[in-house]
């Protein structure tokens, strides 16, 4: 049965649905709600109160949902594209990492001045030079020269630190890249539980050009953008990837960590790009290595995350004797949900119900 979003987006939902969903009364998920309002808001009848809707929207609960990685990439155009004057959801959108670079980039080309300082911000964390450059070029820009500039200089620093990473790593790991320079690029899937996009898009790139042309009429245009970083990282050599694995972008990295070569998917982790946020994807991934896991166990900055630490140990895929000794540092609510989670193992189930009773013992004195 279609779902009630696929039905709007269609346009094959009944009028009093459709009426109700431009309202913004739909008992929907928040995130699902507020894509079929985007959708609506350019509807020639309905969009007018579509657009009411999403004005009326709380901001803070908007800004939270626009910082999620879950959000549609329609819904972050078209905030961008509105030009919203809500500036706590552009700072947040600017700051999602789960947006595309390009996205973000065209915002800045033409953004007002007002919220260029947030662009400045939003560039040094995603240590991106383009988006710098891009709101250089705007006109609205130029009282904020200063502050460009400064920016910049910080991100070269990033770029030579990078530089320094890249180049040990490369020579520690001599041998091994050596040895598997030639390895063709291919994912790594250990889950079928869940919907894998991207193993669904890997057969298309390793086709002939001409068979690939034809099989992408058939995606959707959200998956474009991966499929095209898809044929980029399948064109590189080993030596090529665990350089782009440091260098790259975030969604590259995303898609570097599943590297069937170890070597690859492990330099995913050392690059000074990471941040706190795609640490705690990699964390909730199921389809790496197990290296991967046990590698971000090792690195005691992102271990006092907390967010890294709870998913590493909701993680089947993470090894006992790593995910057992972090269960004590858990909430109680999050002790609560590994003692529901039956994909976790026993073992870990059963420490998790013993530090709930616990705690619950003396969380009710």
């Amino acid at each position: 049965m279609p779902r009630l979003l696929d039905l709007i987006l269609g346009s094959s939902a009944p009028p009093a649905v459709m009426h109700n969903a431009a309202c913004g009364k739909l008992n929907v998920p928040p995130m699902e709600r507020l894509e079929i309002l985007v959708h609506l808001a350019s509807h020639s009848e309905l969009g007018g109160q579509a657009r009411a809707s999403l004005q009326s929207w709380d901001e803070q609960e908007l800004a939270a949902l626009c910082g999620g990685e879950d959000i549609p990439a329609s819904v972050a155009e078209f905030f961008f594209r509105s030009g919203t004057d809500r500036t706590p959801v552009i700072a947040s959108l600017l700051r999602n990492l789960a947006i595309a670079e390009a996205t973000v980039t065209q915002f800045a080309e033409r953004a007002h001045s007002d919220v260029i300082p947030l662009i400045i911000f939003a560039a040094l964390e995603r240590r991106n030079r383009s988006l710098l450059v891009s709101v250089g070029g705007n006109h609205e820009s130029l009282r904020f020269r200063h502050e460009i500039e400064e920016a910049l200089r910080e991100i070269e620093k990033t770029s030579d630190e990078e530089a320094e990473v890249l180049a040990r790593y490369q020579q520690e790991h001599a041998e091994e890249i050596a040895a598997q320079q030639h390895t063709p690029f291919e994912l790594t899937v250990v889950s079928s539980d869940e919907k894998d996009e991207l193993a669904e898009l890997l057969p298309l790139v390793q086709k002939t050009p001409a068979a690939a042309a034809v099989d992408q009429k058939l995606i959707k245009e959200e998956q474009r953008a991966q499929l095209s970083t898809l044929q980029k990282i399948a064109s590189l050599t080993v030596t090529e990837r665990v350089a782009l694995a440091m260098r790259g972008s975030r969604e590259e990295r995303m898609i570097l960590i599943r590297d069937g070569v170890r070597v690859v998917a492990v330099a995913v982790l050392e690059s000074p790009k990471v941040s706190e946020q795609e640490m705690e994807s990699f964390a909730n991934m199921k389809n790496v290595q197990e290296v991967v896991l046990r590698g971000i166990a090792q690195r005691r900055r992102f271990m006092k995350v907390y967010g890294v630490v709870k998913a590493l140990v909701a993680n089947p895929r993470t090894p006992s004797e790593i995910a057992l000794p972090l269960i004590k540092t858990l909430l109680l609510v999050d002790l609560k949900n590994l003692v529901k989670n039956r994909s976790v193992p026993d073992m870990v189930r059963r420490l998790a119900t013993k530090s709930f009773l616990e705690k619950s013992k003396t969380h009710n004195r």
